[in-house]
């Protein structure tokens, strides 16, 4: 199991739910818990309240989580992810002024691997 902030998992817990969720996981268990703890089923109830505050809080805590965390697995632990973005938009900014320069990269990479990036 990986490593998380503990607050990650309080989250979880104020969702009925375990470590790792998927986005539906997440999605039905605010829906489930909204509609049991919604304030027009539980007129004048402050633990009420508290719990819907305390669900959508989690809910959007536990969705920013999992995206930086899918983000960071997709760049990679290493390298600045602005500057590989930044190269790769600058990269495809050329393409298209340049289609040619497409053709001959790509061929440069499936035939001499390495050659043209330096790897």
């Amino acid at each position: 199991m990986e490593r998380f902030p503990k607050k990650i998992g309080e989250h979880h817990s104020t969702l009925g739910l375990s470590y790792p969720a998927t986005p539906e996981q997440l999605k039905q268990a605010k829906k489930e818990l909204a509609l049991k703890w919604h304030p027009d089923k539980n007129p004048g109830d402050k633990h009420a309240e508290k719990m819907m505050k305390s669900i959508f809080n989690a809910h959007d805590e536990l969705v920013k989580f999992y995206k930086d965390h899918a983000h960071k697995r997709f760049m990679g632990a290493t390298g600045d992810e602005k500057d590989v973005a930044e190269r790769e938009r600058r990269e495809w900014e050329e393409y298209e002024k340049n289609p040619q320069k497409f053709a001959d990269d790509l061929f440069t990479d499936l035939f001499h691997p390495g050659r043209r990036r330096g790897w």
